[in-house]
């Protein structure tokens, strides 16, 4: 991503010095903040959590999973599970969430994920499967 950005840039210098160009730009979104998780996945593997597990805990605590239908005075109604909003609100508070490993143990995910904060792009355009700009 790097070599692309410092390549768009360039083009951009290079067409500003340009008489013939005018009002020319990058489109799509800049860099922003992100937030990465990062899953040990030997010492989670080691303490008998797998990595489908963790994901989907964090999924449906961030998001929401569909589980089934149950009927309500007459009407089909669906069950949604999603963690509760002020337990989602904050990206610590994912970390204080647990999973159960294959011993039927509940383990924090802090035990094998951490957050790190970072600059990345919002927006990611590819073209025939190559990093691209336009």
């Amino acid at each position: 991503y790097q070599a692309l950005k410092k390549a768009a840039d360039e083009l951009i210098v290079q067409a500003s010095h340009n008489p013939h160009l005018a009002d020319v730009y990058i489109d799509g979104l800049g860099e922003g903040t992100s937030l990465s998780l990062h899953v040990d996945r030997e010492k989670a593997e080691a303490m008998g959590v797998s990595f489908d597990e963790i994901n989907q805990t964090i999924s449906v605590a961030a998001g929401s999973n569909y589980v089934n239908d149950y009927t309500n005075n007459g009407r089909v109604q669906q069950v949604i599970v999603q963690a509760d909003a002020p337990y989602r609100m904050q990206p610590e508070q994912l970390l204080a969430l647990s999973v159960k490993n294959r011993l039927g143990q509940m383990l924090p995910l802090s035990t094998f994920v951490t957050l790190s904060w970072n600059v990345a792009p919002q927006q990611l355009i590819r073209y025939q499967g190559y990093p691209a700009i336009r």
